[in-house]
């Protein structure tokens, strides 16, 4: 339990106030356990994302070329249906 959650009513805004903290980052931070767990909180290293290698990074662009092609097929199937309907 933290000191936010400890505190009764109306203390909660001088404890933020104290600690020279917004209430939206309490809010974030108790979205943040509730969905990773206490990992979530940890403290992670500052600075870019580092690269990916080149397998990685092909990956990831026939991933994308997957889902557009899946899309495009969607909307051919829709088409085709739509002239099944429409042909008397």
């Amino acid at each position: 339990m933290s000191a936010a959650d400890a505190c009764a009513h109306g203390e909660l805004g001088p404890l933020l106030r104290r600690e020279g903290v917004y209430s939206s980052q309490v809010t974030d931070w108790r979205r943040q356990l509730a969905l990773t767990g206490s990992a979530g909180l940890a403290p992670r290293r500052p600075g870019p994302a580092p690269k990916l290698d080149v397998k990685d990074r092909e990956i990831l662009a026939l991933e994308r070329t997957v889902k557009k092609l899946k899309r495009e097929l969607g909307v051919a199937n829709s088409l085709v249906e739509l002239q099944k309907k429409c042909r008397p």
